[in-house]
């Protein structure tokens, strides 16, 4: 197999934006992760409270196919340093994946007539702090109320469910979302007929409910858990109950640890 690997930011790849740069290798980093502990009651050790997974990094290491004309190399190198932008990031070796990263260093030429110098772009994805699929696993139902079952793909313990509730019926002002021990409890809303519910997340990771460009996260109870949240690999079972007839999808996106 082909052992070539390319690496793409928003769609661009490093070697379309530099002709001449050549990949020497991907680092991908152990994602780093913060642990909550409290004091053993018992004695001696620590009780876990609370494991959270907060990044991970990725680096692309490559050279400049350019020894003698250091203008070219400068001019190379300010050409990578633009393509090491925020974004998408996507890697030949992760078909069908990719990560929303922030870019936290970007390449140098360090000693200017080094030509063996290896340029080196960091990329940190944040949110989420894992590779995740480019298309979601999503099912759909209509009604007032009803129970489907959904498969998510992917390897991280729990991912989050997204959905978006379009009432048919008349105006949606109650509604009510469980999956595997999650739930989401909803009123006041106000959504007209045809105008999609939509429960997902913004560019940060921040959950957000939105129905006609209106935000309506504060129509949800005190009670309602932080996220509704799958468990991949198992057929997780989502019940709705709503207060009109509404055509319902429920979608989530493969996380993998």
């Amino acid at each position: 197999m082909p052992r070539h690997i390319e690496a793409y930011i928003n769609g661009v790849a490093l070697t379309d934006a530099v002709p001449r740069a050549l990949i020497q290798q991907v680092q991908q980093e152990a994602a780093e992760t913060d642990l909550t502990t409290a004091d053993h009651a018992l004695g001696d050790g620590l009780t876990l409270v609370e494991r959270r997974r907060t990044r991970l990094t990725v680096a692309v290491e490559f050279a400049l196919a350019e020894l003698f004309d250091l203008p070219a190399r400068a001019a190379m190198q300010q050409e990578a340093a633009a393509w090491a932008q925020d974004g998408v990031l996507r890697l030949s070796d992760h078909p069908g994946q990719h990560l929303n990263v922030i870019c936290t260093k970007r390449p140098a030429l360090g000693e200017t007539r080094s030509y063996t110098t290896v340029l080196r772009a960091e990329f940190a994805a944040i949110a989420p702090p894992y590779w995740q699929d480019d298309t979601y696993v999503t099912v759909t139902d209509s009604g007032e109320s009803g129970a489907v079952a959904l498969r998510p793909t992917g390897t991280a313990d729990k991912l989050p469910l997204e959905a978006e509730i379009t009432p048919t019926g008349g105006t949606l002002d109650e509604l009510e979302i469980t999956c595997e021990g999650t739930a989401f409890a909803l009123s006041g809303l106000n959504v007209p007929q045809g105008t999609p519910l939509v429960i997902g997340y913004d560019s940060r990771g921040h959950l957000a409910i939105t129905a006609g460009g209106n935000g309506k996260l504060r129509c949800r109870s005190a009670q309602s858990s932080d996220r509704l949240l799958a468990t991949p690999g198992l057929y997780n079972t989502i019940t709705y109950q709503a207060d009109t007839e509404c055509d319902c999808i429920f979608k989530t996106r493969g996380l993998y640890v």
